[in-house]
């Protein structure tokens, strides 16, 4: 936060602050002063007078008048005393606050601009704290998440673009470690309405259980990749290319997978339904217990699913979603084949 801001900053609390004591003052005058008079006015000569009272007796009486508004006023004086020391401590509270949150931002502005100036870098070390830097700034500020994704996908765009001349057929680390921290979570938690990586080489990336509901890969070359258990949900897939992909649990409910290629691919409890795979080409695809996209009866779907070229098999054990991390059968729920 810059010297002027916090200059600004100041002067409105010390605004604040005079403010209220000049109320306070107000109203401490006004309590002592007027309202014991308003609630006990003093007697007058004529009511005096008029109840044939003692001198004697007058002036007790007027004593006595004297002794409540004396009574009510300290009172008053005690509350009003009581409502400034509340009144302080709120201040020394707001204030406090205040300074908590200008070192919060200032924290967050530092971390994004160290994580821009890291991208940035030449070195893949530096890169990679950079995303992390990202990652945690997502996690710590709300307000910061779009930028954070926004970043974290213009990196990747930037770095995996397939009209690049001589770009590496595997994924770098830096590119990798980018799209794992974006993924954590859906778009839709970032602030953004969906993630773009259309067009982008991500041979054998590895994107299992990945958040990518509704992104755009549009064209995207992802042969290879690894997407057990990704949420592909309503994600535009038209023309990408997904060879040998294994989808084994993965979601793809209402996706729109017009003329993809999934020759090769692994499909075992794959969620299809709703898809719109109009063209697509499943030429030695693999599947096993797939909810296919066609609202007909199971054997209409698997012979479209066959039509286009794909081909039943026995998988060893029943879906990536029946697994422990890292493909270890889980004892608990996996179901043996054969």
């Amino acid at each position: 936060m810059s010297e002027n801001s916090e200059g600004v900053r100041h002067r409105r609390w010390v605004g604040g602050a005079v403010a209220l004591a000049l109320l306070l003052t107000g109203l401490l005058v006004y309590v002592a002063v007027v309202v014991p008079e308003l609630v006990y006015p003093s007697l007058t000569a004529s009511q005096l007078q008029g109840d044939d009272l003692s001198s004697k007796e007058a002036l007790d009486a007027q004593n006595d008048r004297y002794a409540l508004q004396a009574g009510l006023r300290d009172t008053l004086v005690q509350a009003v005393a009581a409502l400034v020391a509340i009144s302080g401590g709120a201040i020394a509270w707001l204030q406090y606050h205040g300074q908590r949150e200008a070192r919060r931002d200032d924290t967050h502005a530092q971390l994004l601009a160290e994580a821009f100036a890291g991208l940035h870098a030449e070195g893949m070390e530096t890169r990679v704290g950079a995303l992390f830097l990202l990652s945690r700034l997502a996690d710590l500020s709300v307000s910061h998440r779009p930028a954070a994704a926004q970043m974290m996908v213009t990196f990747v765009g930037q770095k995996r673009r397939k009209e690049i001349v001589g770009l590496p057929e595997e994924v770098p680390a830096d590119v990798q470690t980018a799209l794992s921290l974006l993924t954590r979570h859906p778009a839709r938690w970032y602030g953004v309405p969906r993630f773009t990586l259309a067009g982008l080489a991500l041979r054998r990336v590895d994107l299992a259980g990945a958040r990518l509901d509704g992104t755009d890969e549009r064209g995207t070359r992802a042969a290879g990749a690894d997407l057990t258990g990704t949420h592909l949900e309503d994600a535009t897939l038209d023309r990408a290319h997904l060879e040998g992909a294994d989808l084994t649990g993965a979601a793809l409910q209402d996706a729109h997978l017009v003329g993809a290629r999934l020759d090769g691919a692994t499909l075992v409890d794959t969620q299809l339904f709703g898809a719109d795979v109009t063209g697509w080409v499943l030429t030695g695809a693999r599947y096993h217990d797939v909810a296919w996209p066609w609202k007909t009866d199971d054997a209409t779907a698997v012979a479209n699913a066959e039509a286009a070229g794909a081909r039943p098999f026995d998988p060893p054990f029943r879906s990536g979603r029946d697994t422990g991390r890292g493909g270890t059968p889980s004892p608990s729920t996996t179901r043996w084949r054969g």
